[in-house]
């Protein structure tokens, strides 16, 4: 969502390169080894949920990572199956 409105990013033709392009791009902002913050999003998709969040742990130094059901709202775009994430890296202080 950029600015109020549904965006497609990119658009590929298989769920595995979906997958991949999603770990890829939030690896593009957040470096892999970050603490982060982060909650995942599905549309009753649970295994793809878990599937992700098990990526991110692998990927990024989680200080919480929350997993929820999609609203309708955002969800009504996707429809059933869609899932995402959103991180934010913590800065820790001494």
């Amino acid at each position: 969502i950029r600015d109020g409105l549904v965006q497609a990013l990119n658009s590929v033709r298989s769920k595995r390169n979906a997958q991949e392009r999603m770990l890829t791009l939030l690896e593009q902002q957040t470096p892999a080894g970050t603490t982060i913050r982060g909650a995942i999003a599905h549309g009753d998709n649970l295994a793809d949920a878990t599937w992700l969040a098990e990526q991110l742990r692998m990927r990024y130094d989680c200080e919480a990572l929350y997993i929820a059901e999609m609203g309708p709202v955002v969800g009504t775009h996707g429809g059933p199956g869609i899932f995402g994430a959103a991180i934010f890296p913590v800065n820790h202080r001494p």
